[in-house]
């Protein structure tokens, strides 16, 4: 689904995406600290004028063509101070053919490393026959995230990794009270959330925080007695130390790289007060912190009609809500919290640059942390074991045929919008003065291929048979597991 995306749009086509292209190429060329925010590239590798689909909505054929010139000349870049572990694989095809090929190939790299973190999560849901779990990593593989996958952001991979990140802990701390974890299955499960942790403590600089409130969350949750029984075993004293070693380093790149520096920008700087800043966050931001977790694309000015918005929170909020409602009241504590802390770090981001830089918070940088609020909803045994086995199938196949035509619909509106322009009419086949590498077809064949089979393995992974179930219960459960009393 990420390569449908990563063959749909042109250079520049997603948030930033011109910074980061300049950032891998860097990091790939062994530039890893970037001088007063420059990198060297070659002139080749970006159109002069890549913006300017941003001005009245313009179709991407008002880039003007790159020149064929492989010399290299410094380019600022916003992402200069970023971590140099992502981009070092998605800028290695850059560096071999510095143009649109080598991008699209870049962002095929990306998207893979994302399905291989989705895929692990996934993973785990199968592993423990949790279809409410398959449910959630299905709503919570949104257009949005689709499309950060598909480009040269790192904001893809990292929302991934926190979804990892929190089936493993969720797994961990909060298993079934009558079925705990076997010992090799207890340690296959700190490694994994070892890998989700390290992954979203160093691809991007908010990358600390947000494990920190993803670990105080998840521990509120836990089960009584989870927490001291994982807490005394030696492999989780490896994983910590490891994990608090890989702090220390993403906290010194921090510190040194500048990724903190944001330059003032003039024109999109407001001089609102406190109150007036106050009410337009309530009455616009928040509207658009919502929007974006299921797309607002190329920098914001692409939207999806309300219907598709709607739609998808929809069967978000048919497996949440009655989660709180079965739920004890430290897990609905823990939600609330989570809930309240990533819409905080929006709220500051807002008041810290609305008078430098504008409006700068887009709720893409909590969702890490934030699909937590959706996948922890399958781990609520008491709402599992009232739904039943039927209505939970129906849950999951839902989640399938709501979401999947809403993300053929949203590639091809980001399509429509940069072949054409602004139109009012969705056809991503209309001619245009900008059409992907070979056409339309592949980057829609290739979206439609994926969705359908993640659509099929999820529908056929909750209709799997009793004795099948049985099976691999068998292999989950320690044989000398005591049953919870709680």
């Amino acid at each position: 689904m990420g390569a449908g995306w990563a063959l749909a749009l042109p250079t520049n086509g997603t948030y930033d995406e011109g910074e980061h292209i300049i950032r891998a190429y860097g990091v790939a060329t062994g530039q890893i600290y970037a001088s007063h925010g420059e990198q060297d590239v070659p002139r080749s590798l970006l159109p002069p004028n890549r913006g300017c689909t941003l001005v009245n909505r313009a179709s991407a054929g008002c880039q003007t063509a790159p020149p064929a010139d492989h010399t290299r000349v410094p380019m600022k870049t916003g992402a200069a101070g970023y971590s140099p572990l992502y981009y070092l694989p998605v800028g290695i095809p850059m560096v071999i053919s510095p143009g649109y090929g080598g991008i699209i190939v870049g962002r095929l790299i990306s998207a893979l490393m994302s399905a291989l973190v989705l895929g692990a999560a996934v993973g785990i849901a199968v592993w423990l026959r949790n279809r409410l779990l398959v449910a959630g990593l299905v709503l919570v593989a949104t257009p949005m995230l689709m499309n950060l996958s598909g480009a040269i952001n790192p904001n893809g991979l990292e929302i991934s990794a926190g979804a990892l990140l929190w089936c493993a802990l969720l797994a961990l701390l909060r298993p079934d009270p009558d079925n705990l974890p076997s010992e090799t299955g207890t340690h296959r499960l700190i490694w994994i959330a070892g890998v989700g942790s390290a992954l979203l403590m160093t691809i991007r600089h908010m990358g600390p925080l947000l494990l920190l409130i993803s670990l105080l969350g998840a521990v509120v949750m836990a089960r009584p007695g989870r927490v001291r029984a994982l807490a005394r075993r030696r492999d989780m004293w490896w994983a910590a130390g490891i994990l608090f070693v890989l702090g220390l380093l993403a906290v010194a790149w921090i510190l040194t790289s500048g990724v903190t520096d944001v330059t003032p920008v003039a024109a999109y700087a407001r001089p609102y007060g406190f109150l007036q800043t106050a009410r337009l966050i309530l009455i616009e931001r928040f509207p658009f912190y919502l929007q974006q977790v299921v797309g607002q694309f190329s920098y914001g000015e692409t939207s999806l009609p309300s219907w598709v918005i709607t739609g998808w929170y929809l069967p978000i909020a048919a497996l949440v809500l009655p989660a709180l409602l079965f739920a004890g009241r430290r897990f609905r504590l823990a939600m609330l919290g989570i809930f309240c802390a990533c819409l905080a770090i929006l709220v500051v981001l807002e008041f810290s640059f609305i008078h430098t830089a504008g409006w700068a918070a887009q709720s893409r940088y909590v969702m890490p942390t934030g699909v937590g609020l959706v996948l922890a909803a399958a781990f609520v045994h008491r709402w599992r074991a009232a739904l039943g086995p039927v209505p939970t199938e129906r849950m999951v196949q839902m989640a399938v045929l709501v979401t999947i035509p809403l993300q053929w619909w949203a590639l091809a509106t980001v399509m429509t919008r940069f072949q054409i322009g602004s139109s009012g009419l969705i056809d991503p086949f209309r001619g245009g003065s900008w059409r992907p590498v070979g056409g339309p077809l592949p980057a829609l064949t290739t979206e439609v291929v994926g969705s359908v089979t993640l659509g099929v393995l999820a529908w056929r992974l909750t209709r799997s048979s009793e004795r099948s179930d049985r099976t691999v219960k068998s292999a989950y459960l320690d044989s000398t597991a005591v049953p919870s009393t709680h």
